[in-house]
């Protein structure tokens, strides 16, 4: 069974915003990746887990890489996805 990585799940949002314009569904998908890093985040404590980005453990302002982008890109997915909102 094939499985998509980061970068493949980045390809396809590429692909669908710019070859496709189809910025909503690219939004989408980041929003989905994204809010699944912060859950597990969330939950880090419960399973015992940590957020490593390559199992190196760097930070930006105190948070891990993974920790720090994941609210940044669901920001802007969000804010993608609400200037793509078409009024009648």
């Amino acid at each position: 069974m094939a499985t998509f990585d980061k970068l493949q799940y980045g390809a396809v949002a590429i692909w669908l915003a710019w070859s496709q314009e189809n910025i909503r569904l690219s939004s989408i998908l980041n929003m989905s990746v994204m809010g699944g890093v912060l859950v597990a985040h969330a939950l880090a404590d419960f399973y015992r887990g940590n957020i490593l980005s390559g199992n190196i453990s760097k930070t930006i302002l105190g948070l891990e890489h993974a920790v720090f982008a994941a609210p940044l890109v669901a920001v802007l997915a969000i804010a993608a996805f609400a200037m793509t909102h078409r009024r009648p």
